[in-house]
This record gives C-alpha cells, structure tokens and sequence, in this order.
C-alpha cells in the first residue's frame, strides 16, 4: 500500500463534490463508455473489503461507517516493526481499534462483517522516521523454521489480542531469493491461524512472480492494481482498463478466489514532476478552486485536469471517482473476479461512497 504519513487538505469549496456526483450519475452504466462489452446476462455482485489506516483512522472510519452495505470485511492497516524486528502499534492503531468496534456499529451496524490485522514490512525507527517496505525485514523473518515460527507466534498472539478475525500480511518489495522462504511463511502461518479459527488475506504486488510460485492453498490472496502511474513516474491513472485485464488474467496462477484491490484519491504533479498524493475530495476541492472542469480518460475512466498555482507553476492532476470505480469493478467482474478491495477509506465524496455502498 502507499503510505501517507502526512495529508495537507487543499482549501476551496466543497459544494465541488457535486463535479464527480454528476458524472457518476450521467455516467450510470459507464461499461460502453469506457470499452467494456454490454454483458449478455447480469454480472456476479461484487464482495466487497476496505482498508482503514491507522494515520487517518478519523476520516477512514467516518467513510466506512457510512457506507450503507455490509463490506464483507475490513482491514485495520496498522502494525509495523521495530528496530528489533518485533510487532510495532502506533497510539493511533488503538484509535482506530476503538473507532471499528463490533458493538453499538455506526451507520445502522454491520453485523456480518470481519476484522483483519493488516501487518506491513515498514520499520519504524527509534527517532520516528521509517523504513518503507523493507524487503530486509521480509528476509529475516522468513529466513528459517526458527525465524518464521517466532514470527508467527508473535502474528497468532496479537491477532488473538485485538480481537481480529484474522491476519493480512502486506509484505512488499521482496527479493527475488526470498520468495521460497516467504511462501513457506505463507503456508505455516496460514495453519497456525486456522488452529486458532483465525483467517489470512495475502497482499501480493502487481510484480510478484505468481506464476512460479506455488502458494499454499487456504489464504485470500489479494493482488494490488494500482501503482501503474504514481510517485515514480510522470501523470497518469493508478490504473487502467488493459492493465486490469492483465492482473485478472495473471490472478488465474492463484489459488482460491483471488481479490483485486484499487486504490481510491489521486495525485497532483507539479512542474518539475514531483507527485503529491491526494484524496478524491481534494482533487474535487481544487478543480473548483481552478475553475477548470476535469476531463475523463476513456482508457482508464479516471479524471484529469491542469491548472496554474499561485506562483505560476502548472500542474496536473489524476484521480478516481464514482465512475472511475465502477468501471474498474466491472471490468474485473468481467474477466471473472468478483471480490474488490479499496485502498482506501478518507476523503471519498458521496457518489463514491453511494456506489460501494451499493455492492
């Protein structure tokens, strides 16, 4: 996933948000419009799941609490490591703990659904500053019987704490030579928890080499379709309908029945091509701001626009909304995948949390 370890909210007027509600409704079926052949019969209903962060627990949960279906699951995007290679939660993990809570649910209750501990390979340091995805981390704890047994019991315990219903491990970046050790770690954990009733959800990078691996039949493997155009590269969507295709078609390498996930905001490249992450009522905010109505790209369904700062510099911006999603779900469900995950709850409008309430 992509962290944020800082947001900055983009001032102007919110009444923007009725920019992507209009283009969700006017879009209604947006299948035709962006490429994708009318179904002959309906569609499987898409199993929905949503991420929460504990750095944004406030905005995430207010989002998920509002959304009127029954997510059939969400992550608590939360547990790190540190310097010792041990569990690490941060004060906000237990906010956000208390925020999803199964007693007195927000938003009418959403009695069916689960909790999963998301544990990411980031190491946070004495000093406060982070190791993002360290594939280091990964190698260690996956290296050997005794590494990975410690590692697991360490899992088991605190998914037993907080009260989860189960573990969902996003491990980036792993080397290429660690990739036996880890799907070892895949398999052991996986049985660990199932003696304990508990369940495992897989993160898996668009890159992992799937068809090689033989992952262990039993966990949720979920493939992340996101990250075509971002931080490390020049403006664009975080996806597109060819690149969904892909990922679809790669995901028959994967045991049981596999999840995309999508990631939800946009970014603002400035000038010099330095991306900045934003939220999708951010992206609304500043095109109201601008004055400038976003256009949407026909390959991937998002919406983009340019504008001009305040010193002069251009800048452009891609983002997702209502329409966007929908697309992108439907696309998947069309080439046979049918459960979806969002990275992430905050900063949504109502048309798009209309439209995942809908699933």
């Amino acid at each position: 996933m992509n962290r944020v370890w800082s947001r900055g909210i983009l001032p102007a007027v919110f009444a923007a948000a009725m920019i992507g509600a209009a283009l969700w409704r006017c879009g209604g079926d947006l299948r035709s419009g962006l490429g994708l052949s009318g179904a002959k019969e309906p569609m499987a209903q898409t199993r929905l799941s949503v991420w929460v962060a504990d750095w944004d627990y406030k905005l995430g949960a207010a989002d998920w609490a509002s959304l009127s279906g029954s997510p059939e699951s969400v992550q608590l995007f939360g547990a790190y490591f540190d310097e010792r290679d041990k569990l690490l939660f941060r004060d906000d993990f237990f906010k956000l703990l208390e925020a999803v809570q199964r007693p007195g649910l927000p938003a009418g209750g959403k009695a069916g659904y689960e909790r999963y501990l998301t544990i990411v390979n980031d190491i946070v340091k004495g000093d406060a500053t982070s190791l993002l995805k360290d594939s280091g981390l990964v190698s260690r704890l996956a290296a050997s019987e005794s590494s990975r047994k410690a590692h697991i019991a360490a899992v088991v315990a605190a998914a037993k704490q907080y009260g989860m219903d189960g573990i969902e491990l996003d491990y980036e970046r792993v080397a290429q030579a660690d990739w036996p050790n880890v799907v070892r770690l895949f398999g052991e954990l996986h049985r660990a928890l199932a003696a304990e009733w508990l369940k495992l959800r897989i993160v898996l990078e668009p890159g992992a080499p799937v068809e090689r691996l033989e992952l262990p039949e039993g966990p949720e493997y979920v493939m992340m379709a996101y990250n075509l155009y971002g931080t490390h590269s020049g403006p664009g969507p975080k996806t597109d309908l060819a690149y969904i295709g892909k990922l679809a078609k790669r995901l028959e390498h994967v045991p049981g029945a596999p999840v995309l996930a999508f990631a939800t905001g946009g970014f603002d490249w400035d000038a010099a091509g330095k991306a900045t992450a934003l939220m999708e009522t951010d992206a609304i905010r500043l095109a109201q701001a601008a004055g400038v109505q976003p256009q949407r790209d026909e390959a991937s369904g998002s919406l983009y626009f340019t504008y001009t700062d305040w010193q002069g510099a251009e800048h452009t911006v891609w983002y997702a909304d209502a329409a966007t999603l929908q697309g992108w779900i439907d696309a998947a469900k069309q080439r046979g995948v049918t459960r979806a995950a969002i990275w992430r709850m905050g900063g949504l409008s109502k048309a798009s949390l209309d439209y995942l309430g809908s699933l």
